[in-house]
């Protein structure tokens, strides 16, 4: 359990400082680099949280901190790295709805066959 948890904590992190290097990378004109990606890095961070059962929180959250920061970041005048956040916060929150509805699926054919 605590081997899962650690890989969990790992992939979360990668995933956070991957998302944190691409908005930095905004101010310096490599998004068009980086949006060919973004989408695979978060498409890996889906799977791998399915796989380990991470839970809903943990997207669902900075999904909200994420949305929290942009209009901070829209009053400082970064309109496009703002646009990215929100891009960005959408994907947290979606991830975090397929892993509840799959957690609730999981529940329920558990309570099935028992």
């Amino acid at each position: 359990m605590k081997k899962r948890f650690n890989l969990a904590v790992t992939v979360i992190a990668i995933t956070t400082v991957f998302a944190i290097f691409s908005l930095v990378a905004a101010y310096s004109n490599l998004v068009n680099y980086l949006q060919e990606y973004h989408l695979y890095l978060f498409l890996a961070y889906l799977i791998v949280g399915l796989a380990l059962r991470v839970p809903t929180q943990i997207s669902v959250g900075a999904g909200l901190v994420l949305l929290l920061g942009t209009p901070i970041i829209g009053l400082r005048g970064g309109g496009n790295l703002a646009k990215q956040v929100v891009v960005y916060a959408f994907y947290f929150l979606s991830i975090g709805l397929i892993w509840a509805i799959t957690d609730y699926i999981r529940t329920r054919l558990k309570s099935a066959f028992k």
